[in-house]
């Protein structure tokens, strides 16, 4: 009988510096055949739907990395898996001695955390309730900085502290330092913290909220 079919091409990035999804859809293409009919589907894939965005960077790369492929029906109704080689460019491990924004982490507390307007401050910056946090993941310490400064935001009332931990919200305390009330959330100062053990190379490094408040930048000197 005569039907039609969403022909569908996935892919896989097997490793990756960055968190990839399971996999994505590359192409599609419905067909339609009659009683008894064949026919051949082929997809181009420009070395440019590789590329995704580097946080660490700020631009998009491709990633050198073997990638998964896969042909079917549906996400979940797939055939045999075959291996695709692209070749692309080594992402560094990420450098905090540069000013770094903390919407470019890796990693957030997503339900405490808010994405807030480039307003007074350049570029998007980011709300922090109490307990709150951002990951910065393979952090490069081995140059042993001796101190971090973060650009923080907030209005009068109340207390709050910015931590920096190593490995998880709760590990070991790098610094720490009282954020003080700017006078408006729009106003930025920054803040500066004697880091204590920020030694090595791999390392998750956590922005952790005691109380609320803006922080917009984290750099370590």
């Amino acid at each position: 009988m005569a039907a039609d079919d969403v022909v569908q091409l996935y892919s896989r990035q097997r490793r990756s510096r960055t968190r990839q999804p399971d996999q994505v859809l590359c192409g599609f293409e419905r067909v339609r055949l009659e009683p008894g009919e064949r026919t051949c589907i082929e997809f181009e894939l420009a070395y440019d739907e590789f590329s995704f965005w580097d946080v660490t960077r700020n631009r998009r790369v491709v990633e050198r990395a073997t990638h998964d492929v896969a042909i079917g029906s549906a996400s979940d109704d797939l055939g045999p898996r075959r291996t695709l080689r692209v070749d692309g460019e080594r992402i560094p491990q990420r450098d905090l001695s540069e000013e770094t924004r903390t919407v470019d982490a890796d990693d957030w507390s997503w339900s405490s955390i808010e994405l807030l307007d480039k307003s007074k401050a350049d570029g998007t910056t980011v709300g922090f309730s109490d307990g709150s946090w951002v990951a910065f993941e393979d952090v490069d310490l081995r140059d042993r900085p001796e101190e971090a400064s973060v650009s923080v935001a907030r209005e009068e009332g109340g207390s709050a502290t910015v931590e920096l931990r190593l490995g998880s919200p709760d590990g070991r305390l790098l610094g720490s330092a009282d954020v003080p009330s700017t006078g408006d959330v729009y106003e930025y100062e920054r803040v500066t913290t004697a880091l204590r053990g920020a030694t090595g190379g791999h390392r998750t490094v956590y922005l952790v909220a005691r109380g609320e408040f803006r922080a917009h930048t984290v750099q370590f000197d």
